[in-house]
């Protein structure tokens, strides 16, 4: 898998406010730019339904490789901070195992 770190490059566009993350980048291991958009959008979610998640455009976020982090794959999508965002690619609001 490759690191690849993604970016806001258009902070002021509207899809913002669907992310719970709209600054600095974030790494995230993936088998491509696809996967790799696809992971950072579900850790960043907010459930708003309005519109595109901004890390699903590539006018509004880089997506580019990037070997400079070491990442622990099964932990999610790293912050600049080195903290760790979940990934949740099947939510379902219907699955309670309670």
């Amino acid at each position: 898998m490759t690191v690849y770190r993604l970016q806001p490059i258009l902070p002021d566009h509207p899809s913002w406010e669907t992310s719970s993350h709209w600054f600095g980048p974030l790494w995230v291991e993936a088998d491509s730019e696809i996967e790799a958009r696809e992971k950072v959008r579900a850790a960043t979610d907010m459930g708003i339904s309005t519109g595109e998640s901004p890390w699903d455009l590539p006018e509004v976020t880089s997506c580019v490789p990037d070997n400079s982090r070491r990442l622990d794959p099964d932990a999610g999508v790293m912050r600049q901070d080195g903290q760790y965002l979940d990934v949740d690619l099947d939510p379902d609001p219907d699955d309670d195992d309670d």
